[in-house]
């Protein structure tokens, strides 16, 4: 069953398809700003499915490093968010970056997924189930 979860996470980012965002967001930038107890909930929800996300994209069965890297840069794109009034930030290019070197083209598409998991505010499973997606070309 894994397996087949990980060929189908696999597929979509070999057939350049996205992810739509759910109408279902969380407050994810808001309640990051105002608790530090708060990151800690966000990296263990969103660890799981970046660690199955890279290993889906790199084939790799243990992407430790970069999970580490893509957790700390998705939490500081989440607190800049939270600190920026709106209409003033445009800089996740900032955040992608780092992770360039180990998911090439794929890096903008991993960074849009991981956004619409993590505001979603469904388990992985149930957003699995109910995720839509287009195709980017």
């Amino acid at each position: 069953m894994a397996q087949r979860k990980l060929e189908w996470r696999s597929s979509i980012y070999n057939q350049r398809l996205q992810a739509i965002p759910s109408s279902s967001r969380s407050s994810l930038e808001q309640n990051t700003s105002r608790n530090n107890g708060i990151k800690e909930k966000i990296q263990q929800r969103i660890e799981p499915w970046i660690r199955r996300e890279l290993q889906a994209v790199l084939g790799d069965p243990d992407p430790t490093i970069i999970v580490h890297v893509a957790t700390s840069q998705f939490i500081a794109s989440v607190e800049e968010k939270a600190n920026t009034p709106p209409g003033q930030l445009d800089v996740e290019d900032r955040f992608i970056a780092p992770m360039r070197p180990f998911l090439h083209d794929k890096s903008n598409m991993f960074w849009h997924e991981l956004r619409c998991f993590a505001e979603s505010s469904y388990n992985m499973e149930t957003y699995d189930a109910v995720v839509d997606y287009e195709c980017l070309v």
